[in-house]
């Protein structure tokens, strides 16, 4: 008889007691180790292993062959134990429960002082190939093979009845109907067979039959129901483990399924359908708390299909195909989530509950409910209103950062963090390219920036405009994403800087003037790496650092601590993720004992021990203590608390302005050294602000002489281009081409004794890119203060082309036109008029002179001296243009041509006009006594109100530009009478 598995092992150890303790059997101390054995064998300790203490012991005695240097011991050691565990016939379920690690106890207990055995290495052959064995065959050999049991005469002598031959058949008939011991081979391995009985069983089509139990509590509750008279009470049954298979599938790809139904945009439990346990009313409402995950993740899944197939005519944003990568990223985070316990779920190895898996999906149906929300924000109508993909791009890109930012809970930061980083990524791409290559590649019309295509001239003012999202974005109340808002304009001047010098095949200088030893990567990843530095800044106090036997060496040399991260390390075995390569992390001071002790060890080994016994204690005590959140993909630590808007918004300006800083660089350089911009201003000064002297000085008279003349001949702009382009050649004949010179006779002055200069303008042509910083606008600046300082320059000329004899002359001429006169005011004699007018003279000389002087020095040089200043501190041809404009306008205001000083203008140019009527009185000889008084008190007037309102000016503000002019004007006040 054989003998039973109890039999053998009581037989084994009652073998194994003798062996190890040389007990006879009689005795008593061999009666209790037998009875502690077989007590442990068969009820205690392996029955029910503890698999954490069980892997402890495994790593002390391999930490115990490290510790006596058995390096190679521990490594076949180590081998072993995992090609064990990892062995195939594990990965079956088997009857008995976690026999795995009941072996590895009992050899471990067998296990006897294993350090100071002699330890040969034996070579761990290849398993071959396993042969097909015909087992069928093997059992078979030696048998006798079935052989009929032959007539029937020979079966019975005592039995004719013939109607049992019927009933038994010919055994000797065909062998198809003759009994067999075993199947057929054939009919063991059949295809169809096997899928049958290896597939799901179809209970969507076909109901299934349960066994009617006390278990079977909706059966019962049918039964109880139809008794009392209630029509379709009647349900389909469906285990637990398929309701947990279908709520997997559903959440992984939602649709119709036997148990959920799409019905109104929303998923619902199907009518009549419940497990044997609970009624049809509890299974939903079990199953409402899932319900809302189908329809948010059918919605995520919609959107993204949309956008993956557009129509023929649609242009989709790179920016939402990104997002709706991101979102794939976190439906597939979700998915392997649900391939984990789909794989826990099929092994069957333990009781798991549909309960159990609402608990275990809880954390995710949370996450996809804010997600879903999130993107019902940032995508509303997004295909139904005709709107430019720049709102739509930055909508979702605004909602994702203000969540991101804003966001309380720590389990959702990664996820939005992830999704953030992922839209984002193609708007960096353009924003790269425009600053790098000097290139806006907006191919889908994303980007806040265009380029107006219609517009070709003007590259730095017109060419590139930006979008107006900023007022779409606040009226649906989204902020806008603060990344963009903040560094708008320096992206626009870096962008605008780099179109100019790609241009002028200048962009390769700002490679040139980069440092070799930088490598400037792309905005995204230094984003990317800037993050990772500024959010690891407020996590320095939990650093940890990996110590194991591979690195002990460089540990002891440097004296690294253990407070510092080393990042991941390896064991010694070369495999990551071990103990010895686990981080240690811990309080401060405590990190700091546990460095300082493996600091001491001499020993290496030891110090290998010690670090091991750390790192095991702060993996307990790290048990204890809430695990930080980390965003898997990007390798960082994220956390809600820390100020997550001021790190990405540094993070991204320091590449944005290091290009910006580059591009400008460049941009000013080239301005300055190859355009020479400084140069050019300096002729527009000499020919507009007249600094050329003498030069301009000959140019004027002439222009003076010929509209005094009113010789129209002369007029025309090629005869005036030929005087200007005459006169500046005597010095500067390299640039006169630049200038050239118009006149339109006013048809208010055609009439008029003197022709005015308001129509003469002079011209300059300016190449590109230099017309940037001097524009047509500045042109017409530039001409209204020329025109202003010729027509105090004609007053002076006027004046000092009258001479004394030429007042002298006109007594004679006076006195007789007064007497002629029936009524005559006129008191004064000869001698007293002849004063008078040349008094009035040198007044007239005097106050010009005074502004002729205040105007060439005190507003054009000292204002040229700022200029000079501000070109040599610019960085940016913004501030190149506005240091001009500037200049420009100081001028144009100390030049009295302010509509604010209007009343100043006024009564400057009735000075002025006094002074063009005495001379034209003069050469007319038609100057009367009473023409002297008018002008003798209109003189007085003007003079007097400008003494008063600059000294007024100059005492409230300080203007010191005005000092001089002010005290001047008031000291030679002229008396009214």
């Amino acid at each position: 008889m054989a003998r039973t598995p109890k039999q053998i092992i009581e037989e084994e150890s009652l073998r194994l007691i003798e062996h190890l303790t040389e007990f006879d059997q009689d005795e008593e101390n061999f009666e209790i180790c037998e009875r502690f054995v077989l007590s442990n064998l068969f009820y205690h300790k392996y029955l029910d292993p503890d698999e954490r203490k069980i892997n402890k012991t495994i790593q002390g005695v391999k930490e115990k062959f490290v510790v006596h240097a058995q390096f190679e011991k521990a490594k076949q050691f180590d081998e072993l134990v995992d090609k064990f565990k990892n062995s195939e016939a594990f990965q079956q379920p088997l009857e008995q429960h976690d026999l795995k690690h009941r072996l590895l106890s009992l050899l471990l207990n067998l296990a006897d002082n294993p350090v100071n055995v002699d330890f040969q290495p034996t070579p761990i052959l290849q398993d071959p190939e396993l042969e097909q064995v015909d087992w069928i065959a093997v059992l078979n050999e030696g048998e006798k093979p079935l052989e009929p049991l032959g007539s029937e005469s020979d079966l019975s002598v005592w039995s004719d009845d013939s109607d049992f031959q019927d009933q038994v058949g010919d055994i000797s008939g065909d062998k198809e109907n003759s009994f067999q011991l075993y199947p057929a081979k054939s009919q063991a391995n059949d295809p169809k067979e096997w899928i049958q009985q290896n597939i799901q069983f179809q209970y969507w089509n076909e109901e299934q039959s349960f066994p009617r139990t006390a278990a079977n509590y909706s059966a019962h509750v049918e039964e109880m129901l139809e008794r009392r008279g209630k029509l379709d009470v009647h349900t389909e049954k469906i285990s637990e483990f398929q309701l947990i298979r279908e709520i997997l599938w559903m959440l992984r790809t939602p649709t119709d399924s036997p148990i959920f139904e799409f019905r109104n945009g929303q998923f619902q439990v199907t009518d009549l359908v419940t497990l044997t346990s609970v009624t049809d009313s509890a299974l939903k409402s079990l199953l409402r708390e899932v319900l809302p995950s189908f329809s948010n993740i059918y919605s995520l899944k919609s959107f993204i299909h949309k956008i993956e197939h557009p129509g023929p005519q649609t242009k989709v944003a790179h920016t939402a195909e990104a997002y709706c990568n991101g979102l794939n990223h976190a439906l597939h985070q979700f998915s392997q989530f649900l391939l984990n316990v789909e794989d826990k779920v099929s092994t069957q190895a333990g009781s798991y509950t549909a309960l159990m898996l609402l608990d275990e999906l809880r954390p995710w149906i949370k996450k996809l409910s804010i997600l879903q929300n999130l993107h019902e924000f940032a995508t509303r109508n997004y295909f139904e209103e005709e709107e430019e993909n720049c709102c739509k791009s930055m909508r979702i890109l605004s909602v994702l950062y203000n969540s991101v930012i804003s966001t309380p809970h720590p389990d959702m930061i990664d996820l939005l963090m992830d999704i953030f980083l992922i839209s984002i990524k193609p708007y960096l791409r353009i924003l790269n390219t425009w600053l790098v290559h000097g290139a806006l590649s907006d191919d889908r019309d994303e980007f806040f920036f265009y380029k107006n295509s219609d517009d070709k001239g003007d590259v730095w003012n017109n060419v590139f405009k930006q979008r107006n999202y900023e007022q779409k974005l606040n009226q649906d109340k989204i902020r806008p994403v603060a990344l963009f808002v903040n560094l708008a304009d320096r992206i626009l001047v870096s962008g605008k800087s780099n179109e100019i010098l790609s241009k002028m095949d200048k962009l390769e200088q700002k490679g040139e003037t980069e440092s070799s030893s930088i490598v400037l990567s792309s905005i995204y990843e230094e984003f990317i790496s800037n993050m990772k530095e500024r959010i690891g800044k407020f996590f320095e106090s939990n650093k940890s650092s990996e110590f194991g036997p591979s690195n002990l060496n460089e540990l002891k040399m440097n004296g690294t601590k253990l407070s510092s991260s080393t990042g991941q390390t390896s064991n010694s075995t070369g495999q990551p993720g071990s103990s010895a390569g686990q981080p240690i992390r811990s309080a401060g001071h405590q990190t700091a004992d546990f460095a300082e002790i493996v600091n001491i060890a001499d020993d290496e080994f030891l110090a290998a021990a010690f670090t091991n016994i750390f790192m095991k204690m702060e993996k307990e005590s790290e048990e204890s203590l809430p695990t930080q959140p980390r965003c898997n993909e990007l390798d960082m630590r994220l956390d809600p608390l820390i100020p997550l808007e001021s790190i990405l918004t540094d993070s991204l300006s320091v590449g944005i302005l290091q290009h910006f800083s580059r591009s400008c660089s460049v941009l000013v350089s080239l301005f300055k050294d190859d355009l020479n911009v400084e140069e050019e201003l300096a002729r527009a000064r000499l020919v507009f602000f007249m600094e050329a002297g003498d030069i301009m000085q000959d140019f004027n008279n002439q222009i003076f002489s010929i509209v005094h003349r009113k010789d129209t001949d002369l007029l025309d702009s090629s005869s005036l281009t030929l005087l200007l382009q005459d006169c500046l050649s005597q010095r500067f004949g390299s640039w006169v081409d630049q200038f050239s010179c118009t006149y339109s006779i006013p048809v208010e002055g055609s009439n008029s004794p003197v022709l005015s200069l308001d129509g003469l303008s002079i011209n300059m042509n300016i190449s590109w890119p230099l017309n940037i910083i001097i524009s047509l606008e500045n042109l017409e600046m530039y001409n209204k203060i020329f025109l202003f300082l010729v027509t105090v320059k004609r007053s002076l000329w006027c004046l000092q082309s009258i001479s004394l004899a030429d007042i002298a002359r006109l007594d004679k001429q006076i006195d007789r036109d007064e007497m002629s006169m029936e009524l005559s005011d006129s008191s004064l004699n000869v001698g007293q008029k002849q004063h008078r007018l040349q008094l009035l003279r040198a007044w007239l000389l005097y106050f010009v002179t005074l502004l002729h002087g205040y105007f060439m020095s005190r507003v054009v040089h000292s204002t040229h001296l700022e200029l000079s200043a501000g070109i040599s501190k610019a960085t940016d041809l913004n501030i190149l243009i506005d240091v001009h404009q500037t200049y420009l306008q100081k001028i144009h205001d100390r030049c009295f041509l302010h509509p604010g000083v209007r009343m100043l203008k006024e009564a400057i140019s009735k000075v002025l006009s006094i002074c063009l009527e005495v001379h034209t009185g003069v050469q007319e000889n038609s100057i009367h006594s009473r023409s002297i008084d008018a002008w003798e008190e209109k003189y007085s007037r003007c003079h007097n109100f400008l003494s008063s309102t600059l000294n007024s000016m100059v005492r409230k503000s300080k203007l010191p530009h005005l000092e001089g002019l002010a005290a001047a004007l008031l000291h030679s006040c002229p008396q009214q009478q």
